[in-house]
């Protein structure tokens, strides 16, 4: 999910969990820090707009950008990890592991995101071993 192409349906599920307090240091967003964001991501304003629009800084409108492409990551990751394993119960099977992380990668996850995912999930894969799939597909 590229913050800059998010839709109003995504922006929600980042906006939700925002006001949740969940992800990123786990401090609840207050509505209008949640408006800031929207104005600046589905309103198509500028910094400067918003700010005088909010009676803030351009720097805190900045700031609260940054702060919403970090909980779109965290809820991308989490979207993820959910779709990878969404049995617990059932381990993943190494062969379902290798097509998962191929899948990752071609959906535009780092190696660091994909490892991230797995463990999130309860599944364990180590960086080398993402690496050398990834190798494997450059092949």
């Amino acid at each position: 999910m590229d913050v800059m192409d998010m839709n109003a349906t995504d922006f929600n599920k980042v906006a939700k969990m925002a006001m949740q307090g969940s992800g990123i240091k786990g401090r609840k967003w207050s509505r209008r820090t949640v408006d800031i964001a929207r104005a600046t991501f589905l309103g198509g304003r500028t910094a400067t707009e918003v700010a005088k629009e909010f009676g803030v800084s351009s720097e805190y409108v900045y700031n609260v950008r940054h702060r919403f492409r970090l909980k779109a990551q965290a809820c991308r990751l989490n979207i993820a990890a959910s779709e990878l394993r969404p049995d617990k119960a059932k381990p993943i099977t190494p062969t379902k592991q290798r097509a998962q992380v191929k899948r990752f990668l071609r959906e535009g996850f780092s190696l660091p995101e994909v490892r991230q995912i797995f463990l999130t999930s309860g599944s364990h894969i180590s960086l080398a071993e993402i690496k050398r799939i990834a190798a494997e597909m450059k092949r």
